[in-house]
């Protein structure tokens, strides 16, 4: 267990194979991170702790050994003498503002657990294992189909308002070129890439016949060529009159 105390702060927990250390059954070893403190618990409430060991590579690097007798006696001692209305006050009086800001940082991690320990034994509770019958659970899960369809609908419904968004700004991108149909655009609208315009009204298929080709090739040979009228002789004629007159 972990004591603040006004004397200092300890971890004090039962030795496990005592015999492998040559330690009598029910030894309990009191580890601190400040040397001071195991010197004042043992001149103050536990003279019969043994003399510090010093570990420096463990967490607690001083540490001593006692009777577990021994240590209750010194813990009913501590609370025969409290006397103190505030124990930060108290440690900030015996011990110093450091150590007591030391004190105030471990008060304010603690003041969370009375929201988040509550909060988790509340939802504990409330979701406890008890006999279900059977309406009971086909009730619930006819609620769990219905949020289901409910949240897929509304996912659907935003996929198709982002969609309909999404064609609003092509349309506005593309409004400037014209007749030009974004292909992305008519995709989006289900058209896929259909044109709009009966091509058989802007192009004819010119196939050129001069060698034989293979039917396989053909497309290597066809192309769309604009149709443009031509002039007859007589219609030459007829214009170079005209641009004589000046009409």
């Amino acid at each position: 267990m972990w004591l603040f105390t006004t004397v200092g702060f300890f971890s004090a927990t039962q030795v496990q194979n005592p015999s492998k250390y040559n330690l009598p059954e029910g030894t309990i070893q009191v580890r601190a991170r400040v040397f001071e403190d195991l010197e004042v618990l043992r001149e103050k409430y536990l003279p019969e702790l043994s003399e510090t060991i010093h570990l420096p590579m463990r967490d607690y690097p001083y540490r001593g050994y006692v009777d577990k007798c021994c240590f209750s006696a010194a813990l009913v001692q501590m609370v025969s003498d409290l006397t103190y209305s505030n124990f930060k006050d108290e440690v900030k009086h015996e011990q110093g503002k450091e150590r007591a800001d030391l004190y105030m940082d471990v008060w304010t991690t603690m003041y969370g657990a009375e929201h988040k320990l509550e909060d988790k034994r509340a939802k504990a509770d409330a979701y406890k294992a008890k006999p279900v019958l059977r309406f009971e659970r086909e009730a619930l899960r006819e609620i769990e189909e219905d949020d289901f369809e409910r949240d897929l609908h509304s996912q659907l419904m935003q996929q198709e308002r982002d969609r309909e968004d999404r064609i609003a700004r092509m349309d506005a991108t593309n409004s400037g070129w014209g007749d030009y149909t974004d292909p992305q655009t008519e995709e989006l609208r289900g058209l896929g890439h259909m044109s709009l315009v009966d091509e058989d009204d802007m192009f004819r298929t010119y196939v050129d016949d001069s060698e034989d080709v293979d039917s396989a090739d053909n497309w290597a040979k066809t192309w769309a060529v604009p149709k443009v009228p031509k002039k007859s002789k007589k219609n030459k004629k007829q214009s170079k009159r005209d641009r004589r007159r000046g009409r």
